[in-house]
């Protein structure tokens, strides 16, 4: 159990003292933070990954405790407050009601009764998300980007999904009129090293746009930051990167949102995907639209089932194991989910997205027939209809193949259903 203390040193040496051989700890001086709680979340959402937060700052006021304690909860971190420490106990109180807050009066508790107890509630939290995937995701997060370019068939869907978003955000500024004064609300689920983030606003839509980057990685979250510093100099309005489960993501805001993205597989892979629909569908906006691209499960069947991996060609390993599906290179592989298309709309529709026949498309995208072909990757593809070499330092510019991709396009569209990202475009109202 990996727990972060903030607290005056002595509070820390005392529970170093009785847990510190059963636990990892690390320590923050709480008198660095005083009473203000914005520097205390980015600490946390950009930190080293904890299971458990002890509070015992002095003075606490009762919106700093709100305010702690919803970050937290989204974060999938429990909370212990010292209530010695505290100015209001009915805040603990509405805290605890809504969150995983536990009050603690640490001058009487029996800290090793405490430690069971946050078992227990460890346990519980497992159920709610796939916890080995966050410790997964942080390393992989150190050569995420170089790993996603080494694959033909991911440029080609990062391609293919870059203009759905750029089609998506031009049509509701131009339906809405939208102003720096009246920016659209963009939120990405699942937004990792901010790919999107730095498309909407490389493509002059930074004026009408403000941007929240939710992802539940710290190392996920610190590229992203990295990634758009421009932007967040110039414009640290219109970007928020939060840390928060995709399984609680109505806590993300107050307001709705106009567009909502959960690309490139996530759905695939958050554990409760009828939970999560049903809370983005409340931070849809009355005509706000929404994309979601899946693993398409007609295809990883073919993969898992049939003979087609070495046809294929894979870069990640696709398997089906003891009623699970995983996926991964060899030291990443995590469990998944694909879904069929009519599968994933019939679970929208019971979210309560409302299905009126016309808004919504699907595709699927990019084939397997030309990506078993050519991965992994030649150093020339120029055997293809006169296609440009691949360039592995910028292969979206210079080396990116135009023509087949074009190719690839034509394909899934004449044989729908073949790609192996299914992609839905929904438009609410």
């Amino acid at each position: 159990m990996r727990i972060t203390i903030i607290s005056d040193k002595s509070l820390f040496n005392e529970l170093n003292n009785a847990l510190g051989e059963c636990t990892e700890l690390s320590f923050y001086d709480s008198t660095v933070f005083g009473s203000q709680c914005d520097q205390l979340i980015e600490l946390l959402t950009f930190s080293d990954v904890a299971d458990v937060v002890i509070l015992s700052i002095q003075h606490l006021s009762s919106n700093t405790i709100g305010m702690i304690a919803k970050a937290l909860y989204f974060m999938g971190i429990i909370v212990v407050v010292d209530t010695d420490q505290i100015d209001s106990k009915t805040e603990i109180q509405n805290a605890m009601a809504r969150f995983d807050v536990i009050p603690v009066k640490f001058s009487e508790q029996n800290l090793i009764q405490l430690l069971n107890s946050l078992k227990s509630r460890l346990g519980d939290l497992d159920t709610v998300f796939f916890s080995e995937n966050l410790c997964q995701d942080n390393h992989y997060s150190e050569d995420y980007d170089n790993c996603e370019h080494a694959n033909l068939g991911t440029l080609f869907e990062q391609k293919f999904e870059d203009e759905l978003v750029s089609e998506i955000v031009k049509d509701v500024i131009f339906e809405n009129s939208n102003t720096p004064l009246n920016p659209i609300r963009i939120l990405d689920v699942g937004a990792g090293t901010a790919r999107f983030e730095d498309l909407i606003l490389g493509k002059h839509f930074a004026e009408c746009v403000h941007l929240t980057a939710v992802d539940y990685s710290p190392g996920m979250l610190a590229k992203a930051k990295i990634r758009l510093s421009d932007y967040l100099k110039v414009k640290p309005n219109r970007v928020a990167l939060v840390r928060g489960l995709c399984e609680r993501i109505r806590c993300v805001s107050d307001k709705t949102f106009d567009v909502i993205i959960m690309g490139f597989g996530v759905p695939s892979f958050v554990k409760d995907i009828g939970k999560t629909l049903c809370q983005l569908r409340e931070l849809l906006s009355e005509n706000g639209r929404v994309l979601f691209t899946f693993y398409n499960r007609p295809i990883i069947d073919r993969i898992c089932f049939g003979k087609q991996n070495t046809e294929y060609n894979m870069t990640a390993t696709v398997e089906y194991i003891n009623g699970s599906y995983r996926m991964g290179p060899d030291e990443n592989i995590i469990d998944f989910t694909p879904y069929s298309v009519d599968e994933f709309v019939q679970l929208m529709k019971v979210a309560g997205f409302q299905d009126t026949g016309e808004n919504y498309s699907a595709s699927t995208f990019p084939s397997l027939v030309l990506q078993g072909m050519l991965t992994p990757i030649p150093a020339s593809l120029a055997a293809y209809n006169g296609g440009s070499s691949y360039h592995k330092d910028d292969p979206l510019k210079i080396g990116f193949d135009y023509l087949l991709y074009e190719a690839d396009c034509d394909y899934c569209q004449r044989h729908q259903g073949n790609g192996y990202y299914a992609n839905i475009v929904w438009k609410n109202g």
